[in-house]
């Protein structure tokens, strides 16, 4: 009766395939919690397709926990992005599924999930794995202590964020055709396993927990509510607001405006420059690029359409332009080819699997030639790199990797304008 009442404040579903779905009894009366961390998407998204299959409700969590995250913490801008990201996530999960995000903020992750798991009754936790090394002795020091609280409970966790797990990556010592470290013998080594996997569906169910009790995506973000309690009077999130600042200021807006545009050109047009068609296939050229969207800047639906402007439209001129500073959105020397797709790969609205496949399976097809894809292939391999040196170099962030590097004068030290200038793009050079 609960969901029923809720049902009647959820947005109406465009399809009656999933809709009902939602709605019916639970497979089996096990909960999980799928805890969300830089995966805030549906599509190919390990944690959250497995948990759907295998237990009967599922409470979708992302913890806020800054104290413990120390030098990983968000800047500004990212915390900016990381609260669209949020909205557009629980959006998600409320049209297709009817079950909000529940947030949390707490000293350590440990604390919330913990109190979840009481007021739930969930007895495992599905996560995606993240590769800074304090992170990951976090979750080490997180499932132990849980561990020892809750004796039954399980942890599953995945390979979701990027194509390699840096363990399974064995780069032999010395000079392979480069030195160890730098970008070739680590691909060279990739190459020994299997390719990543192909992008996994969104679920076709997620049967949200059956104490929830206020479901309404009409509600504004920050006094969306959950409720979540076998009495009524269980955990209670008034303010969804992370409390990072309070509200959005008028620079975190601008730059979010900045990101909402998208190019007004239909797919395939490409203003007298060339023939685009040469450059792409008629099912690329065709698929719908919408103007000044309406999604949330920093969704997995803006990163669907970002990823697909640029398979229509940029890839092709990647090669050959990826490097001019002239070349940008309204120059007259042509559209700039960056794929502007990093933020959405580095907070997980688009999995860096799909992307994979997307180039591969144009290179595959021929729909462009080799020479063309030869640089942006390599793009997420020099991403997978990154997470490989810090590894070996867990103290890279603050650190340099040639020890020597660390006595090496910096104008900034003596004067700290000069940086201020930089990080403010005001050098006299157009480019941060």
């Amino acid at each position: 009766r609960l969901l029923l009442a809720a049902a009647r404040h959820a947005p109406e579903m465009a399809s009656s395939s999933s809709a009902p779905a939602s709605l019916g009894p639970a497979k089996n009366k096990r909960t999980a919690i799928v805890w969300f961390r830089k995966d805030l998407r549906l599509r190919d998204n390990p944690a959250l397709f497995h948990a759907a299959q295998s237990f009967g409700s599922i409470v979708p969590v992302f913890v806020w926990s800054p104290e413990e995250e120390k030098g990983c913490v968000p800047g500004a801008a990212a915390r900016a992005w990381i609260t669209e990201g949020l909205e557009g996530l629980n959006h998600s999960l409320i049209q297709r599924f009817r079950c909000p995000l529940v947030l949390r903020t707490a000293p350590k992750a440990a604390d919330a999930l913990g109190k979840i798991m009481e007021e739930s009754g969930a007895t495992a936790i599905f996560y995606n794995r993240v590769y800074e090394p304090l992170l990951m002795a976090r979750d080490r020091q997180l499932e132990r202590q849980l561990k020892s609280r809750f004796p039954r409970v399980s942890f599953s966790s995945f390979s979701g964020y990027l194509l390699y797990e840096p363990a399974a990556v064995d780069v032999p010592c010395g000079f392979n055709g480069g030195h160890w470290g730098t970008l070739m013998p680590y691909v060279r080594a990739t190459k020994k396993l299997p390719q990543p996997p192909r992008p996994l569906p969104i679920p076709r169910t997620i049967w949200p927990h059956p104490y929830i009790t206020e479901i309404s995506s009409s509600t504004p973000w920050r006094d969306f509510k959950v409720i979540l309690g076998k009495d009524g009077n269980g955990f209670h999130l008034d303010d969804c607001s992370l409390k990072w600042g309070g509200p959005r200021n008028v620079w975190a807006s601008n730059m979010l405006d900045a990101w909402r545009g998208v190019s007004t050109t239909p797919a395939g047009s490409d203003n007298g420059k060339g023939d685009s068609k040469k450059r792409t296939n008629k099912k690329i050229q065709n698929q719908a690029i919408t103007s000044h969207s309406s999604v949330s800047p920093a969704s997995e639906e803006a990163a669907q359409e970002r990823l697909a402007l640029f398979l229509a439209r940029k890839l092709g001129n990647y090669e050959k332009s990826r490097s001019r500073a002239d070349v940008h959105t309204k120059s007259a020397s042509g559209e700039s080819p960056v794929s502007t797709l990093s933020p959405y790969l580095r907070w997980g609205q688009l999995s860096c699997r799909q992307l994979y496949w997307s180039v591969r399976d144009i290179q595959t097809s021929k729909t462009l030639p080799r020479e063309k894809l030869k640089t942006f292939s390599r793009r997420l391999f020099w991403r997978d790199l990154a997470y490989f040196h810090f590894q070996a170099f867990p103290r890279m962030q603050t650190e340099p990797i040639r020890a020597h590097y660390a006595q090496h004068p910096w104008e900034g030290e003596r004067d700290p304008s000069l940086l201020r200038a930089w990080q403010r793009g005001r050098t006299g050079y157009p480019i941060v």
